[in-house]
């Protein structure tokens, strides 16, 4: 079984998006919470939740939180995962995340059945409405040359 550690922070943001620009401020207060994660945690890489990510962003990029309360999983392979205390945990593994990771990691990218067949149908349909389109273009057009000779 997987050891994870698992740890509780209250990150303080205010003094770090007070440095920057009004318009950068939330986008600041992500990075201070990643690299607040990486000094912490001794994190080779920090992936944030999306629920933490859309709290930081909810007042907009000018307004972002003085502090934010996250708790933090890292697995052995120094990975952390920091998501809201009261968000679920299996939300990181339904969105793949996990999975991505692991891509990224060993450099492989797995397909899904699914998508194949899904993206060959797509192509195979698409290809006789454009055919019939052009044709119909010619029909017409070579329709309006003769009714101009007709009429000369």
């Amino acid at each position: 079984m997987p050891e994870t550690k698992e740890r509780l922070y209250v990150i303080p943001l205010r003094k770090e998006w007070l440095k920057v620009a009004r318009r950068k401020r939330a986008k600041r207060a992500v990075t201070a919470i990643k690299l607040f994660l990486t000094k912490h945690m001794k994190a080779k890489d920090v992936k944030i939740s999306q629920k933490l990510n859309e709290k930081v962003w909810f007042r907009g990029v000018q307004k972002p939180p003085a502090k934010i309360k996250v708790l933090a999983e890292k697995d052995e392979e120094g990975i952390v995962f920091a998501r809201l205390p009261e968000e679920p945990k299996e939300i990181k593994e339904e969105k793949g995340i996990i999975k991505g990771l692991k891509e990224k990691i060993s450099g492989k990218k797995e397909e899904r059945p699914e998508e194949k067949g899904k993206s060959e149908e797509k192509k195979s349909k698409e290809k006789p409405k454009i055919k019939e389109e052009i044709e119909k273009k010619e029909k017409s057009k070579t329709k309006e040359v003769k009714t101009n000779v007709k009429n000369k």
